[in-house]
């Protein structure tokens, strides 16, 4: 079981470049990835991406890529001519306007911004792309196993909190078993309240009613499927795959049942168990949410 929260910093050096690649990990109820990498890049982002969904099925990765060239070129800036002469236009109207006589400097410009730049020379993708491909695996290799560590201590919480559950759900199938006896000492009870003990009750048709109360009030099925999502939920959290939407839909079921239950039961021992159960199973779908 994996945890959809974690984190990862790949560093590699060749030749020819230094990549640095960080990818952090958050919630999300799909894969959702967003990329951050230079412009002459862009053309790379499909097979990163594809990259990625090999390993991550679901959650928000923010995927940082950083390509440092080792070669040291001399002509690698460039001018913005148009915005320069803009730019200088537009401070010589404002010298005549207001009569300033100031002198512009060479620092005047580089304030702007994007007048001086980097040259943006043609890549081949295709080469990078081979150097790109080892540094990415490596950074989610190291990004699942941080999801992995996680995910172990979710399933560390999630299984005592199953086994707390399973243990409610057996007192109150034990506290259910009597509930034909009950019934009719309650009935008997009323009865005789009722009447004042004037004549005889009809042993016989006091069992039929307790009988019919008890099978209306009749849990057993309800018993039945909680056991069954609660050993579907321990199976789950040893899978290695996307469980998350899994876990939910399996915990909606749970508290439906329990609902059904609480709201048979008249044992006020039962229905403390019940709400303890569903506070048990809040807690459990809350640590679902981390869950890929």
């Amino acid at each position: 079981m994996k945890s959809m929260t974690a984190f990862a910093r790949i560093e590699r050096s060749s030749d020819d470049f230094q990549i640095i690649i960080e990818i952090r990990a958050v919630n999300s109820k799909a894969l959702d990835i967003h990329l951050r990498l230079s412009p002459i890049y862009y053309g790379l982002e499909d097979n990163i991406k594809k990259c990625i969904g090999t390993y991550v099925q679901r959650g928000r990765i923010d995927l940082n890529l950083q390509i440092n060239s080792s070669n040291n070129e001399l002509n690698d800036f460039e001018i913005d001519w148009v915005r320069a002469e803009t730019f200088y236009n537009v401070l010589m109207q404002l010298n005549e306007k207001f009569d300033l006589q100031s002198s512009l400097t060479l620092e005047n410009f580089i304030r702007v911004g994007n007048i001086i730049k980097p040259v943006e020379t043609e890549k081949d993708l295709e080469e990078i792309w081979k150097h790109i491909l080892p540094c990415l695996q490596d950074a989610l290799v190291a990004l699942n196993d941080m999801k992995e560590k996680e995910g172990s201590n979710l399933a560390c919480d999630i299984t005592k909190r199953l086994d707390y559950l399973e243990t409610c759900v057996d007192q109150i199938e034990s506290l259910s078993d009597n509930e034909l006896p009950r019934y009719q000492e309650k009935l008997q009870e009323r009865i005789a309240k009722l009447v004042q003990k004037a004549f005889e009750i009809d042993p016989v048709r006091l069992i039929q009613e307790a009988a019919y109360l008890a099978e209306r009030s009749d849990i057993t099925e309800e018993i039945t499927r909680l056991r069954s999502h609660i050993q579907q939920l321990r199976d789950l959290i040893q899978m290695n795959n996307a469980i998350g939407r899994k876990i939910n839909f399996l915990l909606q079921e749970l508290a439906r049942e329990l609902n059904t239950i609480g709201s048979k039961t008249t044992q006020i021992e039962v229905s403390q168990l019940i709400v303890d159960m569903k506070t048990e199973q809040e807690k459990i779908r809350e640590q679902v949410q981390n869950i890929e």
